[in-house]
């Protein structure tokens, strides 16, 4: 018997549902002359041109399916699309303390509520000054980080933030030997990012 056609939808509906690793062709080939009314052995003369049509429907099938590597590559491409969108500050502080305040079901809301916290820091520093006010009057403090007093000055931060800045070299010492680290410190005034100019 000379060339069968074969068509493809049958080799790819024996195909779905099976493991790909472990399945023969000569299973594929069996079942396929089951379907098309051929006795046992009629396509053994088409090995060759069968085995490229199992091997073209096997890769379809696992091009359409979604794999743990194409979800992990979908999530990474939702993280950076994610970071790349921007919200406004205050927006974002509101909606996460609505979250956290809904996640809490126990924890009682309101100015009149029984064992109410009150403002954050966030909220009470958010109004006490502006950046110009800080930065004239707030004066250097001292850091110590092991035996090293560092000194941190008033500092606005590119943020927005302000605060204070240390950057220095500290040695260390570690099993007797002595190890120099890049020591810097951002301090950064809590609320001071809603802070007027």
């Amino acid at each position: 018997m000379r060339y069968l056609p074969l068509p493809c939808r049958h080799i790819s509906s024996i195909l779905i549902g099976k493991d790909l690793a472990t399945t023969s062709l000569k299973e594929v080939r069996s079942e396929l002359e089951q379907r098309l009314n051929l006795s046992p052995g009629s396509l053994d003369g088409e090995k060759e041109k069968l085995k490229h049509m199992v091997a073209a429907q096997i890769q379809k099938i696992q091009e359409t399916a979604p794999s743990r590597r194409s979800k992990g590559r979908r999530k990474e491409r939702a993280q950076r699309n994610a970071a790349q969108w921007t919200i406004l500050p205050q927006e974002a502080q509101e909606a996460q303390e609505a979250q956290v305040q809904e996640a809490e079901p126990g924890k009682a809301s309101g100015k009149g509520a029984k064992g109410a916290k009150g403002p954050s820091t966030k909220e009470r520093q958010r109004t006490s000054m502006t950046r110009k006010e800080f930065m004239k009057k707030a004066k250097a403090i001292t850091v110590q980080i092991g035996d090293k007093k560092l000194k941190a000055t008033p500092k606005q931060f590119s943020t927005g933030s302000s605060g204070f800045m240390a950057s220095t070299k500290v040695v260390i010492e570690v099993d007797g030997v002595p190890l120099t680290l890049q020591c810097g410190l951002n301090l950064p005034v809590i609320g001071s990012k809603e802070w007027r100019d």
